[in-house]
């Protein structure tokens, strides 16, 4: 074996999303451990979420790459850094720029991309591009299971190592907290599109109306199709029911305010909303998406509905509000669930990936 002493992470932006917070929980510890990180934004913005905390963090090894440039004159300049560089390893850590990464570091270093959506959802919609990204390089880390099943599927052979979430466990422990403007019943969290199917949101409330309950739900995230959803929303006399919240900053704080997380999504990898639901403390109802199942046990910390059926959802959704005993027994196994996963472990799960890859690498301290 033979110690992993530099590495550049090559990132599509540092914007307010999971793929981010898995990158900030990531940088710190590989440096503690003695590695020379880099980070390269293939898309900088100054004003994104994470540039303040990774440039205090990494200082001049944070280098962005201007948004308006095209790609050729990305991966000119990617390459023209990887040079100055020469790090044992350049890791792609958004999947829509493998195949820019992978040219890139050609001849200089080894690379490894990264899958972190459904490998089958992202070769249906996105055409060439996605299908040359699945392809290039041809090592990935994917950190859903799930996804490296369909990567498989659509490149029989693809070398592919999981690599697993970590999220900040502490951060999202249950606060008890009567602070937040936003408490209720049960709350969803995520961007509003087509993939998340919160039209199944808006048939489970509704039917829980027709049927006499009182439920009150807030779903937090933004998107594109909000406006929409809000105006069905509005259509179906669901505006006593659902709150939309937009996107929030202190997410685990109203998460501690509910008594249920619901999921409806189609398609995932590994969903770190449910992760950190978990680590809230709420009982969970979801869809079979991605990895769910590698953390949510039927009946032990939560339910999979699957196939999706709102008859299932909406008697799971009933049965865990009028029995708040086995919902609090779920949350406990939740809680003891989840501190498997917590970012203390971040270094060892990245480590472990790339070395399935067939990488042999230690960590310097």
């Amino acid at each position: 074996m033979k110690a992993l002493k530099s590495i550049v992470l090559v990132v599509g932006q540092l914007g307010n999303g999971g793929l981010e917070r898995q990158l900030a929980f990531l940088l710190p510890e590989l440096q503690n451990k003695g590695v020379i990180v880099r980070c390269v934004v293939w898309n900088y913005e100054e004003d994104d979420i994470y540039t303040k905390p990774i440039r205090k963090l990494l200082g001049k090894n944070l280098v962005g790459l201007p948004s308006k440039k095209g790609s050729i004159s990305k991966i000119l300049a990617l390459r023209k850094l990887l040079r100055e560089f020469r790090p044992d390893l350049v890791l792609s850590f958004s999947t829509f720029i493998n195949m820019p990464v992978y040219v890139s570091a050609l001849g200089i270093c080894n690379s490894i991309g990264s899958l972190r959506t459904s490998a089958k959802l992202y070769a249906k919609v996105g055409g060439v591009k996605a299908k040359l990204n699945l392809r290039y390089p041809q090592e990935i880390l994917a950190n859903s299971k799930k996804a490296i099943l369909e990567l498989n599927q659509i490149y029989p052979g693809q070398k592919a190592a999981y690599l697993k979430n970590a999220i900040d466990v502490q951060k999202f422990r249950r606060l008890n907290s009567s602070n937040s403007k936003y408490e209720g019943t049960s709350i969803s969290v995520g961007n509003v599109r087509n993939v998340k199917r919160l039209d199944r949101m808006l048939l489970l409330f509704d039917a829980l109306k027709k049927q006499g309950h009182q439920a009150r739900h807030i779903h937090i995230g933004g998107g594109q199709d909000l406006n929409a959803l809000k105006a069905k929303a509005t259509e179906m006399g669901l505006d006593d029911t659902i709150t939309f919240a937009g996107p929030q900053a202190n997410v685990a704080e109203i998460l501690s305010n509910h008594n249920l997380f619901l999921h409806f999504a189609e398609y995932e990898g590994s969903p770190n909303v449910i992760m950190e639901a978990m680590a809230a403390g709420l009982a969970i109802i979801t869809t079979d998406c991605g990895d769910v199942k590698t953390y949510i046990k039927e009946r032990i910390n939560g339910y999979v509905i699957h196939p999706f059926s709102l008859d299932e959802y909406v008697a799971r959704y009933v049965e865990l509000i009028e029995t708040p005993e086995l919902r609090e027994a779920m949350v406990r196994n939740s809680l003891e669930m989840i501190s498997k996963s917590d970012i203390s472990f971040v270094g060892s799960f990245f480590l472990e990936g790339i070395n399935a890859l067939g990488y042999k690498y230690h960590y310097p301290l």
